[in-house]
């Protein structure tokens, strides 16, 4: 009963209904200390819920000392080092920061983080990635209050140091995981890894099978099992690759950072976190550069900046919009993000988004003298900028694969539907794929420059691009060029997913293959998602160019990044990434990546400094013919890496 009315009373306090709420906790409270005793665990947690209670009714002086008898119990309990105790720590710092008391948040604050780290550090190796991204979310809470309790000038070095241990945490885990096993010799390693594989494909095939209402309910559970059996997998090849050292400072903190930006002359990194503060979600940027400290720069409510962004690429990706409608919106990003980190003089940009600003392109804004800050400043993108730090080193592969001409198997259209042989990019997985003209000739282009390299290139077009093919010639290859269709499957077109029944996000993000029209219940249906992507072993890749549309997007999770394309190919070892954000015209497509090439094989230029005079070019030839800049055409595209 203690359980019912504990919930009941959670949803009264998420209503606002405070009365109700800490009537309902008092009640399970009685219940349940009658029932286990006043120094139980499990009465820790309604104490802490009426703890809460008291904070929303501003009662700091009731609120503490009940989450000092809650904190006290779960010590007693658990040991000095649990989450649980964790979570007290955090509940009494926000709570003293509210009574005024600095020192004692700051000190509680302080202590919470520590724990949550080292909870971390202890468990996210053996875990899957859905329990390792969880452990992370609910650890981020206290990372949040610290850098509300450590927000003056002093505090600055100190919070970016934590920020940059906590940001991209799984994701340096799950990269290690692979890094370790892939070298190993041990058969049963290598089955694991063969059968993870394996659940992956099928768990996409279901996932991006046609809809069918009949077998619905059957698939959901297919899905349901085979996402346990990969998890299962998950946590058994974490336990394989043995103990990991988490001490390694120097990787990842800020005076290393600073000590290499030292070395790259006109560079700034700029890391951007989306985070809580008094109830309401903000943006903050961290500025790094060689030449002096860190600086912190708040940039306000997030929802105000995500809605500019949204209303941005809104304009960007439509056919019908002015280009001065564009520079308007684009006007206002700027102003509300750019401006405030006065970065006037940086010539290279390193960007780490998060939230709503992953789907940015930062060199499409205009500049606030004219033109564009392409024109200014040259820019990429990490997800975790100790990324800058890796000092992995893999033997680059020689061989170059292009696929591009791809077959879809193309049928009846279907009613309602617009064809995409304008655009590389598709509403919908259950959509129809129309064949992309321009990708053809891109292909031959880029190959043609690659013969006066002399550099061996294997193509794949046709019906020959199947996943089969292309999963099986991507794997040694130094690199790989995609121009096909991609997709981000948002809410609205998810096929199998029914609710919570997979934990499988990289599902819903991808690129097309050969026979995506044709795809029934077979495993090769021609569509290849992230989480395909991220079981293969690119480590001698240099570079992956996606030259499909919203290859860039996925679902985010704060500090992690983009759980799609992108997160994929880095963990399967691609060292460089050029991937774009909206849908871009298949002709204008095919001369940006056309320029790509030449610079990179004419000109020797490395693929961020490629990509910035691609776009530059294309800025020219577009005020050349149009007498307007036309950033949608060319500012889609972004270079990740470092």
């Amino acid at each position: 009963m203690s359980y019912v009315l504990g919930n009941l009373a959670a949803r009264y306090l998420d209503a606002g209904a405070l009365d109700k709420a800490e009537e309902l906790y008092h009640r399970a409270l009685t219940i349940r200390e009658a029932a286990l005793g006043p120094d139980d665990p499990r009465v820790s947690n309604i104490l802490a819920s009426l703890g809460y209670v008291k904070y929303q009714r501003r009662d700091f002086a009731g609120a503490k000392e009940l989450f000092i008898r809650s904190q006290t119990i779960r010590q007693a309990a658990f040991g000095p080092e649990h989450p649980d105790v964790g979570d007290s720590f955090r509940d009494m710092g926000r709570t003293y920061l509210k009574m005024g008391d600095t020192d004692q948040a700051r000190s509680s604050i302080d202590q919470a983080l520590h724990i949550q780290k080292r909870a971390v550090n202890t468990l996210v190796d053996g875990m899957s990635e859905r329990e390792a991204l969880a452990l992370l979310r609910h650890g981020r809470l206290s990372l949040d209050e610290f850098l509300i309790a450590f927000d003056g000038l002093d505090d600055t070095a100190r919070a970016y140091d934590e920020l940059l241990n906590w940001k991209g945490t799984v994701r340096r885990s799950l990269s290690h995981r692979r890094h370790v096993l892939a070298t190993s010799n041990d058969p049963a390693i290598k089955a694991n890894l063969t059968e993870l594989g394996r659940t992956k494909r099928k768990i996409a095939q279901l996932t991006m099978a046609p809809y069918d209402a009949q077998q619905m309910a059957s698939r959901q559970q297919q899905i349901a099992s085979l996402t346990a059996t990969k998890e299962s997998l998950e946590r058994e090849l974490g336990r394989q690759q043995g103990p990991v050292n988490h001490d390694e400072p120097d990787k990842t903190n800020g005076e290393a950072l600073r000590a290499f930006l030292a070395t790259q002359r006109g560079t700034v990194v700029v890391d951007l976190l989306r985070y809580q503060r008094d109830d309401e979600q903000h943006y903050l940027a961290f500025v790094l550069s060689g030449r002096g400290s860190v600086r912190r720069v708040e940039l306000g409510l997030a929802n105000e900046l995500d809605t500019l962004v949204e209303q941005y690429r809104g304009l960007l990706g439509s056919a019908d919009a002015f280009v001065s409608r564009i520079d308007e919106a684009g006007d206002r990003v700027r102003e509300a993000l750019w401006d405030p980190l006065k970065l006037k003089k940086a010539k290279r940009v390193i960007v780490t988004p998060d939230g709503g600003l992953t789907g940015l392109s930062l060199a499409g804004l205009p500049h606030s003298n004219g033109g564009y800050l392409l024109e200014h400043h040259q820019f990429s993108y990490l997800d975790s900028t100790t990324d800058l730090l890796n000092k992995r080193v893999a033997t680059p592969a020689q061989r170059v694969l292009l696929v591009g001409g791809i077959d879809f198997d193309k049928g009846p259209q279907r009613d309602g539907f617009t064809g995409l042989v304008a655009s590389r990019g598709a509403p919908c997985v259950d959509d129809h794929f129309d064949p992309l003209v321009g990708a053809e000739k891109e292909i031959s282009d880029i190959a043609a420059l690659f013969a006066e390299q002399g550099q061996p290139v294997e193509q794949l077009g046709g019906r020959e691009a199947t996943e089969g093919a292309v999963r099986g010639a991507a794997s040694g290859a130094g690199i790989i060029h995609l121009a096909t269709h991609g997709f981000f499957a948002a809410n609205r077109c998810r096929s199998a997913l029914g609710g919570d029944v997979g934990f499988n996000p990289m599902v819903l993000s991808g690129v097309v293959l050969a026979g995506a029209n044709t795809r029934g219940d077979r495993q090769e249906d021609g569509i290849w998602t992230a989480e395909e992507v991220s079981s293969l072993d690119l480590t001698g890749t240099q570079l992956v160019v996606l030259s499909a549309c919203e290859t860039g997007l996925g679902e985010v999770q704060s500090g992690e990044g983009v759980l799609g394309l992108r997160r994929s190919f880095a963990l399967a070892g691609t060292k460089n990434l050029i991937m774009s954000l909206w849908r871009v015209e298949d002709e204008a497509t095919r001369h940006l990546m056309t320029d790509l090439y030449q610079e990179l094989l004419r000109n020797g230029k490395s693929p961020v400094e490629a990509l910035h005079r691609a776009q530059l070019q294309a800025l020219e030839r577009n005020r050349t013919e149009s007498g307007h800049g036309e950033p949608a055409s060319w500012a889609a595209f972004i270079a990740a890496g470092p």
